[in-house]
């Protein structure tokens, strides 16, 4: 690119920004880049040899192209900055008017920093624009470097902590992203550097989550690649995992049948114009719903209701045709008018429940007994805030603040909802043989070790839980030794500091892992110093429940494993201490890898009861009971807990995590 290149709006075409109050940083490397591309930098470094004047074609020459460089830098300002350094003087000189630019936004006065540390401070990171905030904060730090703000650590001269400056970055991070804190505080001590890689990692793994035929998660095994069979061609292979009730290539032919049959059904359109009727649902206020008295719908009479109801945008009530689905019922004499002009009668009123994703949702319906399918009416979920949100090709969800009412698809340009009504005497019934609930209660394990806990059950869908809180990093490959004794080797590693404290004012957890069982204990701790304590407590209950005792405790060297006290009671029983190298967590994968495994569950309890997080302490606790009852692929699909103790659990104990209970308060005697 030639000289003669430069016309019209320079700056914007060759992509310099406009330069503002909070870009100095990203200004002057994209002008200098452009400049040293079209060979003008050194117009704004410095003109050592300019030609002579009085070779006049040459001068003349250079003199143009020197007011094209500094026509390129006003046209890269914004109005407030022409004003503040632009004047006849140095309009057609690019050095000058570079030089009094870049003295001013490089200045090391006090006022010039404080500036540039406010714009800092006020980047804010705004929903699903994470991208946008992390490129804000390297343009501001940027800034921070160029005004001679150090940035640092003790003892070091600096000007600002590092640490400091990394904790305001993570408190910019809103609600949506407080997994990512999480996992970004594991990581003290927090730096700078470290957390806007961090972010970086996190949005390339976001990247990975497409939208196609719904959300799926792109993961990667922890251990070595499997060349698995699968199903193609419409064909179901025996070889593959699934059943062939679940196999998607079959599927496939059948949902094409399936939709040329659809063709045929009619779908009843129903349209209530009474506005005076209010929205009550299980979720929503207890005002009762002031009946519709007159309706106009489009009803086509069928005997048989279809199992999924229809989401009517035209409907503004929900209508059902069988009066066994009603709750509760009040009669009340209404009349619909169908296609033809005739009425129908509607007899009453009430609730009737549905069950979507193991959820149990309440509306008020009107029991319209010649309705041909279930209508579940748009308009009354609107009003209650409600919105449609496609989730794929043909797939789509009712949410509310992100949270998922129902979801369903689109077949033959109809709203099918992917829920059925729950008859009052079923509705027990029909929630235990969910395999989503059961999922929920076991703790979110997978498909396979599911159906090892509760042989019969069916495949659950997508868990949102599951995919949002677990990740994976590869590991050193090979294992460690296996003893075949329990409590000879024990694993230990301490979690924390965890913030909030726990509702029992918990900031630590130590967890410590058996080798032969790979059963776990838990303890939350206020304090490191008190880790101590918990592993005698532990050494004498292993002494207890197993003569042999404990032989050797692993562990990462940390500094509450190295207290006098401990090392004088280890050296006393006999335990020797191995210690793994420092900064090498991978040396103890058992324990590593376990404590990721606890903290994902308990995330996932967390995220799916919709509990605060200050319940982790509870979270942890029973992520790590659920752990011991669960099959585990390295002791050959049979449960800690029954290694460790000698006998089974029976699994019909176990309950949804953060589910309501009652409690028993007996008469007084």
């Amino acid at each position: 690119m030639g000289p003669d290149a430069i016309t019209g709006s320079a700056a914007q075409k060759n992509g310099i920004p406009l330069l503002c109050e909070n870009n100095y940083s990203e200004w002057d490397a994209a002008i200098r880049a452009f400049f040293l591309y079209i060979g003008f930098l050194d117009y704004v470094d410095g003109d050592n040899n300019p030609p002579s004047e009085s070779n006049s074609d040459v001068f003349l020459k250079y003199k143009e192209t020197k007011q094209k460089a500094a026509g390129v830098i006003c046209q890269s300002l914004n109005t407030n900055n022409r004003a503040k350094f632009l004047t006849r003087e140095n309009e057609k000189n690019p050095l000058e008017l570079y030089a009094a630019i870049s003295s001013y936004y490089q200045s090391n006065q006090g006022k010039n920093q404080a500036r540039i540390f406010c714009a800092l401070l006020s980047v804010k990171c705004k929903d699903k624009e994470l991208e946008r905030f992390i490129s804000d904060i390297r343009i501001q730090l940027m800034n921070l470097n160029s005004v001679g703000i150090r940035v640092g650590k003790p003892p070091n001269v600096i000007d600002i902590s590092d640490e400091l400056l990394a904790e305001i970055i993570i408190s910019k991070l809103s609600e949506d992203y407080d997994n990512l804190k999480r996992m970004i505080y594991e990581t003290r001590p927090l730096e700078t550097t470290r957390v806007v890689s961090k972010i970086d990692d996190y949005i390339r793994d976001s990247s990975s989550v497409t939208k196609d035929e719904g959300q799926h998660v792109k993961s990667e095994s922890a251990y070595k690649a499997r060349d698995y069979p699968y199903c193609s061609n419409g064909i179901h292979n025996p070889s593959t995992k699934h059943s062939i009730e679940d196999c998607r290539q079959l599927k496939r032919n059948n949902n094409q049948k399936e939709q040329t049959n659809k063709n045929n059904k009619k779908k009843a359109n129903l349209a209530n114009k009474n506005k005076e009727s209010t929205f009550e649902e299980s979720y929503s206020s207890s005002e009762e719903v002031p009946v519709v008295r007159y309706s106009k719908a489009f009803v086509t009479k069928n005997n048989s209701q279809s199992l999924k109801p229809y989401l009517d945008t035209a409907a503004s009530s929900h209508m059902v045709g069988d009066r066994r689905a009603f709750m509760t019922y009040i009669e009340k004499s209404m009349s619909v008018e169908t296609a033809n002009g005739s009425q129908t009668p509607v007899l009453g009123h009430g609730k009737v429940q549905f069950l979507s994703n193991c959820k149990v949702i309440t509306l008020h319906c009107l029991h319209v007994p010649d309705l041909a399918e279930t209508l579940v009416s748009m308009g009354k979920l609107w009003k209650a805030g409600f919105t449609i949100v496609k989730t794929g090709q043909s797939l789509f969800s009712v949410e509310k603040h992100n949270t998922v009412l129902m979801n369903g698809e689109v077949s033959n340009s109809l709203f099918v909802l992917d829920m059925k009504i729950c008859f009052p005497k079923s509705l027990a019934a029909s929630m235990i043989k969910t395999p989503d609930l059961l999922h929920n209660r076991a703790g979110h394990p997978g498909n396979e070790v599911l159906k090892r806990m509760y042989p019969g059950v069916g495949t659950f869908k997508f868990c949102e839980a599951c995919a949002l809180s677990k990740s994976k990093q590869l590991p050193y490959k090979g294992t460690l030794p296996r003893q075949n004794i329990p409590g000879h080797t024990v694993h230990s590693d301490l979690s924390g500091k965890i913030s909030p404290p726990s509702i029992g004012g918990g900031n630590y957890y130590l967890k410590l892992t058996d080798d032969f069982s790979r059963f776990k204990s838990i303890y939350i701790l206020k304090r490191k110093s008190d880790a101590g304590t918990a592993i005698k407590d532990y050494v004498h209950e292993v002494e207890r429940k197993h003569s042999t005792g404990i032989k050797v405790l692993v562990n990462d060297n940390g500094g509450e494993y190295l207290d006098s006290d401990l090392l004088e009671f280890l050296n006393k029983k006999g335990i020797q201490m191995q210690l793994t190298a420092p900064y090498s967590p991978k040396q103890n994968p058992i324990s590593e890898r376990g404590n990721r495994s606890t903290s994902e569950k308990a995330r996932t309890l967390l995220f799916a009861s919709n509990l605060p997080t200050s319940f982790w302490g509870e979270a942890v606790v029973t992520s790590t009971f659920l752990e011991n009852v669960t099959p585990c692929s390295s002791i050959g699909y049979k449960t800690p807990f029954e290694l460790w103790n000698g006998s089974t659990f029976d699994l019909s104990r176990l309950r949804t995590f953060g589910c309501r209970c009652y409690v028993n308060i007996p008469k007084t005697l």
